[in-house]
């Protein structure tokens, strides 16, 4: 990544990460992986779709990773296997030099229902379901209110790590912007007669 601390991002996501217990991946521009926080924690260890940018796991993240950084602020999302994840962008330059990611976490039980999805596109060698099976039964629960809370700590961490605020400023009020222009485009639409 270019023009940033990463000694400083790699120790604010760490303290997060420690502080917390919650998990995070820094994925470069292209969602490759550049570092893991607490990999232990997360349920994607089990599944080697997990490291692979190109798969639907990898274009999710991506996805997410680039919402982020147009709104200019955290992005919440579930992934694939039903599991809640925050993304923030790392931005410098208004340029988008990556992502932090937070998750996975739980909101609810893990139910069979999740695990089905999360097999559909992995495959589990039988030894390993009972790893999983330990795993989730040890899967801490979160409200929408904790992860919210997490979202707003994983932006400060993030910005402060290379104190760039107005980058992150300027992308939320062009997003801010282009809404209001929508908006005023949709109600002349309304309003013109037929």
């Amino acid at each position: 990544m270019q023009a940033i601390d990463q000694k400083r991002l790699h120790e604010y996501l760490d303290a997060f990460s420690v502080s917390t217990g919650v998990p995070v991946t820094l994925f470069s521009p292209d969602g490759s992986i550049l570092e893991e926080f607490q990999t232990e924690k997360k349920f994607c260890q089990f599944f080697p779709i997990y490291r692979q940018p190109d798969s639907v796991c990898g274009s999710t993240m991506l996805f997410s990773a680039k919402s982020s950084y147009h709104l200019g602020e955290p992005y919440i999302f579930s992934c694939p296997s039903g599991l809640i994840h925050i993304a923030v962008p790392v931005v410098v330059s208004e340029k988008f030099c990556g992502c932090a990611v937070a998750g996975p976490l739980s909101m609810g039980p893990v139910s069979a229902e999740l695990l089905t999805q999360a097999f559909e596109f992995n495959q589990v060698s039988p030894e390993l379901l009972a790893k999983i099976s330990l795993f989730i039964s040890s899967m801490q629960v979160y409200t929408p209110e904790q992860i919210q809370k997490f979202s707003l700590l994983l932006y400060s961490a993030v910005v402060h790590s290379h104190k760039n605020w107005d980058d992150y400023e300027q992308l939320r009020l062009r997003y801010q912007r282009q809404l209001t222009v929508g908006d005023h485009i949709q109600k002349r639409k309304q309003s013109k007669p037929q």
